[in-house]
């Protein structure tokens, strides 16, 4: 081989290594502003309730979110947030979107800015205020590790344990997210349906999501509850979803409101 053909090969090597290094770097910073993105939301929009506080609503037996969202402020600068969604030691402490498309924050943050990380967002299909009996919530699996990467884990007996509940806070009221299915499923399976009321189907819709369980959690499911079902991509095989099925709990009114 002559050495001007090595030189265009080192050449040509070198230039393919320059662009995927920086495509490399590009993609880890956008993650970390997509980060500090939040967590500056978190910082200015919730704060932790009063541990006196938590332990008197405990005392009088009336269940409690362990965070404060300012709901008003944050609806202030996107009338499409409508929630936020909180799970203790976990990095699931986000704002939850809901518009009449689903392409529309699956590449946005809740300001409305370009972001791979995207939002957290219901269903479009569903009704607003989490009326719907099972309410479809998507988050992206970051290979960050961020939004709703962590799925995954509550197919771990240990980590399930660990992370039994999830917070929901929004204007209707506040929940606590019973978790009580962990699994892998299709994208077009039928663990996306809607429910619209209480009934047989419903009651049947989650004997089966419990069946498919990787885990027991132990949660049995109440007359006339609510659902959530929390979703995101797995790479397992083409169209692979994480799923968390979750129960919604009622919290006591009072408590989870800052700026009221």
């Amino acid at each position: 081989m002559s050495t001007w053909i090595r030189r265009i090969l080192m050449a040509v090597s070198l230039l393919v290594f320059v662009f995927a290094a920086a495509t490399v770097a590009a993609v880890k910073y956008s993650y970390s502003v997509d980060r500090r993105l939040y967590a500056a939301t978190a910082e200015s929009f919730t704060e932790a309730v009063p541990r006196e506080e938590l332990q008197r609503r405990e005392e009088e037996k009336r269940l409690c979110a362990p965070i404060s969202v300012d709901l008003q402020g944050l609806r202030a600068q996107n009338p499409d947030i409508v929630g936020w969604i909180w799970c203790e030691d976990t990095v699931i402490n986000y704002p939850v979107l809901q518009s009449d498309d689903n392409d529309r924050y699956l590449r946005r943050t809740y300001d409305g800015k370009y972001s791979a990380s995207g939002s957290i967002f219901v269903e479009a299909l569903n009704h607003m205020g989490f009326a719907d009996y099972n309410t479809v919530v998507y988050g992206h699996n970051m290979r960050s590790n961020d939004m709703f990467a962590g799925l995954k884990y509550w197919q771990d007996p240990d980590y399930a344990a660990a992370h039994p509940v999830m917070y929901l806070l929004t204007e209707q009221g506040d929940w606590r997210i019973d978790l009580l299915s962990a699994y892998t499923t299709s994208a077009y399976s039928e663990t996306y349906t809607i429910y619209l009321a209480p009934g047989t189907e419903l009651d049947d819709y989650i004997a089966r999501a419990r069946s498919l369980s990787a885990v027991d959690f132990g949660v049995e499911p109440q007359p006339n509850a609510k659902y959530v079902l929390l979703s995101t991509c797995a790479y397992l095989f083409d169209d692979a979803r994480y799923v968390v099925h979750g129960m919604l709990t009622p919290c006591d009114s009072v408590c989870g409101r800052l700026a009221e």
